[in-house]
């Protein structure tokens, strides 16, 4: 479930290029909704 999940973010990162900020956001808003 959560590798997955990872590699859909690693693709959306290369395919819209994201900056690295952008990156963080999507990741720490993954992390938090883990956590509820």
């Amino acid at each position: 479930m959560f590798a997955p999940t990872i590699n859909s973010l690693v693709r959306y990162y290369h395919t819209f290029k994201f900056s690295h900020l952008d990156a963080a956001i999507v990741f720490f808003s993954f992390f938090q909704n883990m956590n509820f």
